[in-house]
C-alpha cells in the first residue's frame, strides 16, 4: 500500500510532538515552513496538520497558526520507578535518560515524581518496599510511570509482578525501560523501549575482531538481565564472521572468588578480548586483571555497554557502547503519550541504536 505524502508529513510531526519536540500550547512552524522543509504543497500541508487536529493533537487557531494539545486536555504527571538510582546519582546510564525525561517533560509541562527505589537486601517475596514506592507514585496522583525492571532473579519477578499489578489495579500505564520482563524471545504485552542490544553486541565484537582480537571472553553475571543474552549472541554472531575467533562465556559471582578466578581464566584461555555484559562488569574484570599484573590496551583489551560515567573514570578508560540518552527519553515520552491517548494499544520494542565510543581500553 503506497503511503501518501500528506500521511508521511502526519506520521513526522506526530512523532515530534510526541516525544516532545514541541511544548505543549506552543506553536508548531508555520505552514510556510513545513511546506519549504518538506518540499511539497501547502495543500499536503494542511491535510496533515488537519489530520493531526482530528487526531486530538493539536488545536488551530485561524490567522495564529497550528498549537500542540496536552493529551485529554489535561497535564500528565509522569512516575520514574529506576532500582538503586536517586536523583544525584552518577554511577548508571540512566542518570542521564532520568535528567533528559525530566526535561523532556518540563517542556510538555509534565509533573515528574520520583521513585527512588533499593533491591531491598533480604528475601521478600511480597515485594514489600518496591509495592510501598508504587503505591506512593498512585497516593500522589501519577497518571503515567516509566519503569525499569529489577533482574529477572526469582525476588526480582516477584518484585516487577507486584509492583505492576499495583499499576494495573489503578489502570495506570507503564512504559518499560531498558529491558523486559522476560527472557528472550519471550516478551510481555507492555511497551519496551531499549538499546538493540544484540546489534551492540555485534558492535562491540567486530571492533574487537578488528583490532586483532581472535580469543574473546565474554564475562556476565550469574544472574543475567535479558540484555546480557542479547549482547552476548551478538557477540558470538560478530565471531561466527571471522574464521579461526573464538568466544567463550565467564560468570562474575561477587563472592570473592572473582580477584583471582577472571584472571586464572583469562591466562588459561589466553584470551586476547574482554567484554563485559555492562560497563560495571567490564571495569570490575578491568581492575581484576590490572591487580594481577595484565596491562590493558595492546595484548588485553576490554569493552563494555552502556557508556556509563565509570566507562570514562575507570583505571584504563572503556570503551563502550553508548546508550543513546537524548533519543532513549525522547521514546520514553512518546511512548507515554501514546498510551494516554491509546491505552489499547499492543506492547511495542522500540530499539534504539547504540554508538561505539573507542577509548584505551582497545587501543593499542
Amino acid at each position: 500500500m503506497k503511503v501518501t505524502r500528506h500521511t508521511k508529513i502526519y506520521e513526522i510531526l506526530r512523532n515530534r510532538i510526541l516525544a516532545g519536540a514541541y511544548g505543549v500550547d506552543k506553536k508548531l512552524p508555520s505552514e510556510q515552513e513545513l511546506t519549504k522543509e518538506f518540499a511539497v504543497s501547502r495543500i499536503t500541508v494542511m491535510r496533515a496538520l488537519n489530520d493531526l487536529s482530528h487526531d486530538g493533537l493539536i488545536w488551530r487557531k485561524q490567522g495564529a497558526g497550528s498549537f500542540v494539545k496536552s493529551p485529554d486536555g489535561e497535564k500528565c504527571c509522569l512516575g520514574l520507578m529506576i532500582p538503586g538510582l536517586g536523583i544525584t546519582t552518577g554511577e548508571s546510564v540512566f542518570t542521564f535518560v532520568q535528567n533528559q525525561i525530566i526535561r523532556n517533560a518540563s517542556q510538555l509541562g509534565w509533573q515528574v515524581l520520583m521513585g527512588d527505589l533499593e533491591l531491598p537486601s533480604q528475601a521478600d517475596a511480597s515485594g514489600r518496599s518496591p509495592v510501598e514506592v508504587a503505591r506512593r507514585l498512585i497516593a500522589h496522583g501519577a497518571s503515567a510511570v516509566a519503569f525499569v525492571p529489577f533482574g529477572i532473579t526469582s525476588r526480582g519477578v516477584a518484585y516487577n509482578h507486584n509492583v505492576l499489578a499495583e499499576f494495573r489495579s489503578a489502570k495506570i500505564p507503564v512504559v518499560l525501560m531498558g529491558g523486559d520482563l522476560v527472557d528472550y524471545p519471550d516478551r510481555s504485552d507492555y511497551d519496551v523501549i531499549g538499546l538493540d542490544d544484540a546489534h551492540a553486541g555485534f558492535l562491540l565484537g567486530q571492533h574487537l575482531l578488528k583490532s586483532g582480537c581472535r580469543n574473546l571472553a565474554f564475562v556476565g553475571m550469574k544472574t543475567r538481565l535479558p540484555a546480557g543474552a542479547l549482547r552476548f549472541g551478538g557477540v558470538q554472531k560478530a565471531v561466527e564472521r571471522v574464521p579461526g575467533s573464538v568466544c567463550r562465556e565467564l560468570i562474575l559471582q561477587r563472592d570473592g572468588s572473582d580477584e583471582k578466578a577472571i584472571p586464572a581464566a583469562v591466562r588459561k584461555a589466553k584470551c586476547d578480548g574482554i567484554i563485559g555484559e555492562n560497563d560495571e562488569v567490564a571495569v570490575r574484570a578491568m581492575r581484576y586483571l590490572l591487580d594481577a599484573g595484565m596491562k590493558i590496551g595492546k595484548k588485553l583489551k576490554v569493552g563494555g555497554f552502556d557508556d556509563a560515567p565509570i566507562a570514562g573514570l575507570s583505571p584504563v578508560p572503556l570503551t563502550s557502547v553508548a546508550q543513546p540518552a537524548e533519543e532513549f527519553a525522547s521514546e520514553v515520552i512518546s511512548a507515554i503519550r501514546d498510551r494516554l491517548i491509546s491505552p489499547a494499544l499492543p506492547g511495542r520494542w522500540i530499539r534504539l541504536h547504540g554508538r561505539l565510543v573507542i577509548r584505551e581500553s582497545t587501543r593499542g
